[in-house]
């Protein structure tokens, strides 16, 4: 299963870009994010209904406030990109561009709120990382 939702991750998120950039770009951005997750809350109440195991009421009593925290984030993590991308960014950038930050911006909140430790390696790996992006970028 570690295999599978590794590759699930790979191949769901470059299809993720390649949809989220053939979205029509005259239908309002709201409307195509309300479709969208419609269309995410039916597959996961087929696949509960399907493999889930449990009562409904019970699953939910143990949802707490990061699952709704997280949808907020999805969210406009989503629109975000949708409105990137009417924009004029293209996957190629934009996509390398974004992970960078976030790699960098997780990496600060881990040792700042966390305290995880910074290695030098980690370091190096932040600025090669970092000297990529602006190779990919120009």
């Amino acid at each position: 299963m570690k295999y599978i939702s590794l590759n699930m991750i790979l191949i769901l998120g470059c299809l993720y870009h390649i949809f989220s950039k053939r979205i029509a770009v005259d239908v309002n951005p709201f409307i195509s994010s309300m479709v969208t997750y419609f269309t995410a809350l039916s597959m996961n109440v087929l696949l509960f209904l399907l493999f889930g195991k449990g009562k409904w009421v019970e699953e939910f009593s143990k949802v707490n406030k990061y699952s709704l925290l997280l949808g907020l984030a999805i969210g406009l993590y989503d629109l975000g990109y949708l409105l990137a991308y009417r924009n004029g960014w293209k996957p190629e950038k934009l996509q390398p561009f974004t992970s960078i930050g976030i790699i960098i911006l997780i990496t600060l909140v881990s040792v700042i709120v966390e305290r995880h430790k910074l290695t030098m390696v980690n370091v190096i790996g932040i600025i090669l990382l970092s000297c990529g992006i602006i190779l990919v970028l120009k």
